[in-house]
């Protein structure tokens, strides 16, 4: 599914089903698909998944569903193909919105870092969806436990509690200004939250550089409820400019600049912990090696530990326009 989700067409997903790698051989050597002459037949049963599933939501807004692969074990994000068809059915002047799975932490960062190198497409928006629960979650609030009542703390107003969780979306909003991409952040609203608890995130919010913190209700409202989310995307749009990727990095055309996008995979992966994610890193051994063998390098000496100097996490994005140039963002009403 990781494969399908990166493919452009046909051509391209049978290049990529025959590198494939599938093993190594006693000499170390990788063992392909193509290698084992199977590539053609892996493209043949794969033909008809590459065309995206077309449905609606309720209000009779197309949405296009392809691929899903999981962002722990793969990228985390929906397919390069149905981006670029959604892209063409709005036009120049519409708007479409990818979303990116395994929340921000995880799917922004594999979103800029992958798809965005491999498509070419730059998105213009951010939206970081956030509840008032979870920050509490984050600010040390009580365990929730399937079938239990949830606590007080999650159903009363509780602004201390609300502002130590608020850490964590100001890591998130900040990391995604690292990519130079203008955020605004999505509350969806549950019924207990108060209007003080929303007021809280929404200056936390822009007081850590995001362009707005909105309330959204439209689980209860439908697309009425989003009107004043896709109101602050627009404006994201406006002072939207070029992704700025703090990773090592070629230009976004991948297939010409493959090797460069994919940089030095040591300092690429530690800089995604240290850089993205606030944490300590330092390869082991076998890791050092695995990468000198992807270079076909000699394996360097490890690198001494060091304490990272900031934190922060990563987010999503939103998509519009040519797949090279054009405009991204959010539905509008």
């Amino acid at each position: 599914m990781a494969i399908l989700a990166l493919t452009t067409d046909l051509a391209d997903m049978r290049e990529r089903l025959g590198s494939m790698v599938i093993g190594q051989s006693k000499a170390g050597e990788a063992i392909t698909a193509d290698d084992l002459g199977v590539g053609g037949a892996l493209t043949v049963l794969m033909k008809d998944a590459i065309m995206p599933t077309l449905m609606q939501t309720l209000e009779g807004t197309p949405a296009l569903v392809h691929a899903g692969p999981f962002a722990n074990i793969a990228h985390g994000n929906s397919s390069i193909v149905a981006d670029q068809i959604a892209l063409k059915l709005v036009g120049p002047d519409g708007y479409v919105l990818t979303e990116s799975g395994f929340g921000a932490d995880i799917g922004m960062e594999k979103f800029f870092d992958i798809k965005c190198r491999y498509s070419g497409l730059i998105p213009n928006a951010v939206v970081l969806v956030a509840t008032i629960r979870a920050l509490k979650m984050h600010g040390g609030g009580p365990k929730v436990v399937a079938g239990k009542p949830l606590d007080p703390a999650y159903t009363e107003e509780n602004l201390e509690l609300l502002e130590k969780g608020c850490v964590n979306m100001v890591a998130h909003i900040q990391n995604a200004l690292r990519f130079g991409i203008p955020v605004v952040v999505a509350v969806n609203k549950f019924k207990d939250d108060t209007d003080n608890e929303v007021a809280l995130v929404r200056k936390i919010a822009k007081e850590a550089g995001a362009e707005d913190a909105v309330m959204t209700n439209h689980w209860a409202e439908g697309g009425l409820g989003a009107v004043r989310v896709g109101q602050g995307g627009h404006g994201c749009l406006r002072k939207a400019e070029s992704l700025q990727v703090p990773l090592p990095a070629g230009h976004f055309d991948q297939r010409e600049n493959r090797d460069d996008c994919q940089g030095d995979l040591r300092r690429g992966r530690c800089g995604i912990f240290r850089e993205g994610r606030g944490a300590d890193c330092r390869l082991q051994p076998a890791g050092l090696r695995q990468a000198a063998h992807l270079h076909g390098q000699n394996a360097p000496e490890p690198e001494p530990r060091r304490q990272p100097e900031g934190a922060s996490h990563r987010l999503h994005a939103a998509h519009s326009g040519d797949p090279r140039q054009r405009r991204c963002g959010l539905p509008l009403p």
